[in-house]
Parts: C-alpha cells; structure tokens; sequence
C-alpha cells in the first residue's frame, strides 16, 4: 500500500516536471481593419513585439474581443488580433 502511494506520488512529481516550460510569453496586439476588414489591416513590425530576439509563432486571427468591437461598431471598426511568441533571448 506505502508503495502504491509512493510510486503515485512519484508519478505526479515526473508529470509536473515534464508539464513545466520556460516559454516565453505571448504578446497580442490589434490590427486596426476598417468596413468589415476590406481596408487596412495594419502593420505588424516584429522587431517591436521582440526587440530581444526572434520571433518563434506568429498568429493572427479574430477572437471574442475583436468581435465584439467589430459587432458594436457595425462593422466600421473590424481589428485583427496577432499573437507573437519570441524566441527565448540567449
């Protein structure tokens, strides 16, 4: 029985350790788009989002937040949102 809870116990400890990273945080920012995203879009400089390094992901792509503007505003406001992880500064 002390065994059992032991070797549990021990496999917890391996899945923390294996779960835990060191990543890097990722940073969001809006794109401003304009008449349902047909105009605009914005620029998205990288250097800006990483000034340390490199960039490892880049997404872009809507989420509830942009939606909700885009939706309040009738479609006249529609930003983007991108996601930049960096890579980790060495």
């Amino acid at each position: 029985m002390i065994s059992r809870v032991a070797l549990f116990g021990l496999g917890l400890g391996l899945v923390a350790c294996a779960a835990r990273t060191d990543r890097p945080p990722v940073r969001t920012l809006w794109l401003p788009a304009w008449g349902f995203g047909a105009f605009g879009g914005g620029d998205l400089d990288l250097r800006d989002a990483c000034p340390h390094g490199t960039p490892r992901e880049v997404s872009v792509g809507s989420s509830w937040a942009t939606f909700g503007v885009s939706l309040a505003t009738l479609g006249v406001y529609t930003p983007r949102e991108a996601k930049v992880r960096c890579a980790p500064s060495r």
